[in-house]
């Protein structure tokens, strides 16, 4: 059966009520006395290849758009329209569904809404349960990684040999998770990216941001160093279950959270409709079989991400890594430790450490990040590769994680840019000073460098002490441990 739907907004509606109470309760009524197109269960919703048609045909997004508008405002629409067509088959709290934990289910059945007239409304409800369902479980699943990412913190600094003697520094941690949320591998990675879950997850993100700090500074001592870091993660961890709250609250209408509550990310629906509930289930992203599938992975696979973006933070920030292209190392020599060969562009990388930046310290080679390859899964030329990317990219400066959240250009943290930003730097290994390089001038940054001894106040200090051997001296580079390469 074909259905002509016409659904011609009032005069009396606006994006959140608004319209007199008496325009209003005549909306409704004609709204009520109209009939929908029947919904059906005959079909797994995986299997509909349109499922942005599907959606619409069913009228549920125009429906309930004019009904919202008719209001003063969206307070506990949800449970107020779930009356509204059963009438005193339901209470109030047959449907109210603003804390997560709790059951949210409606408990009627397609040909209940049939029978009522309202079958399209049927998969309206079916979205909003799975909406609840999946922010509730979301909830715990994100608890409890966030919990063992904190944790993680001190695995991380006792692998990189973090000690008492390091420079303070601070970590991103907002950009890390952000750039953890933008990645979805394994089972999880199908869900439909235009809607439903992954437009959550930029909601979230959105959110975040709104409520924590970009950097995270820590003091030299080793254990301030773990606690921030850790305090960081469990701020992230609190400010993500507020703001999954704050969305379930602003999308069911519970009283104090407006529409405007909802993040723009997650307004995936047609502009024409004034209200940001309706966005939000655009594309039938929330019309699914199974509410919660891939859900575990999904966070289990953003927490690794983030663990492994975290060590590589923790590494820059107080170990001072920076990841080098070799000149001087061919394929049969590229086998340090901490060597992978690029086939693609023929280059072997290397990654080396001032720490902590002075002198009289370690400069050069670092086997503390053999951790990271060997006991915490990371993939050594992946990452590598991640960095210098980044660099090049970025005309020789540190770049940041790109956080399209939702959009899915990526299944593997070595496939988003920057998602492992690091200083690089393109040289031969020198043996005037350990860690020195020569520099060549056909990379990013290093313009005019050329043959130039690196890091500037080493060359300076040689030439200090052979100022009496003019022809011993060296011609030193520009560039020093400073700025980007700090």
């Amino acid at each position: 059966m074909i259905w002509s739907i016409d659904f011609q907004a009032s005069s009396g509606g606006g994006s959140s009520g608004g319209g007199n109470a008496n325009t209003g309760d005549e909306v409704i009524a004609k709204l009520m006395d109209e009939k929908l197109p029947e919904c059906s269960t005959e079909k797994a919703y995986k299997d509909i290849k349109d499922k942005g048609k599907y959606w619409y045909d069913s009228g549920a997004e125009q429906w309930t758009d004019k009904y919202i508008s008719a209001q003063k405002d969206h307070s506990q629409w949800a449970q107020n329209l779930y009356r509204e067509i059963f009438g005193n088959e339901v209470t109030a709290a047959d449907f109210a569904c603003f804390q997560p934990g709790e059951e949210c289910n409606f408990g009627k059945s397609c040909a209940d809404f049939n029978k009522a007239g309202k079958g399209g409304l049927y998969y309206m409800f079916l979205s909003l349960q799975n909406f609840f369902n999946w922010y509730s479980q979301f909830i715990q699943e994100f608890d409890q990684n966030m919990s063992y990412s904190a944790g993680n913190v001190s695995v991380i600094r006792k692998g990189l040999s973090i000690g008492e003697s390091n420079p303070s520094a601070s970590i991103d941690i907002l950009s890390i998770l952000a750039a953890a949320f933008t990645i979805a591998s394994g089972p999880a990675a199908p869900i439909a990216p235009l809607g439903g879950a992954f437009a959550g997850l930029g909601g979230l993100m959105s959110m975040y941001s709104a409520t924590t700090g970009d950097d995270v500074t820590a003091g030299n001592d080793a254990i301030d160093a773990e606690g921030s870091a850790s305090a960081a993660i469990s701020n992230i961890r609190k400010a993500g279950i507020d703001s999954a709250k704050k969305l379930i609250a602003a999308v069911f209408g519970k009283q104090g959270h407006p529409q405007s509550d909802i993040p723009e990310s997650m307004l995936v629906g047609d502009s024409k409709y004034k209200n940001p509930v309706v966005r939000v289930f655009g594309w039938g992203g929330w019309v699914r079989d199974s509410a919660l599938g891939g859900l575990e992975e999904l966070v289990t696979s953003m927490r690794s991400n983030m663990d492994k973006a975290l060590l590589w933070q923790m590494a820059r920030a107080w170990r001072g890594l920076y990841v080098v292209v070799r000149d001087d190392l061919p394929k049969p020599k590229c086998t340090n430790p901490n060597n992978a060969w690029d086939d693609e562009k023929g280059r072997c990388l290397d990654i080396l450490a001032w720490y902590p930046k002075t002198d009289k310290k370690t400069f050069g080679g670092n086997k503390d990040i053999e951790f990271a390859w060997n006991s915490w899964g990371m993939d050594k030329l992946g990452t590598l590769r991640n960095a210098v990317a980044c660099w090049e990219n970025n005309g020789g400066k540190i770049g940041s994680p790109k956080t399209s959240i939702g959009s899915l250009t990526s299944s593997s943290p070595y496939d988003s840019p920057c998602f492992f930003a690091m200083p690089v730097l393109k040289g031969n290994y020198s043996d005037i000073s350990k860690g020195s390089l020569w520099l060549a001038g056909d990379f990013a940054g290093q313009e005019g460098q050329a043959g130039k001894l690196w890091p500037k106040t080493r060359c300076e200090a040689y030439n200090r002490d052979m100022h009496y051997l003019d022809r011993y001296t060296k011609d030193c580079s520009d560039l020093d441990v400073e700025g980007d390469l700090a």
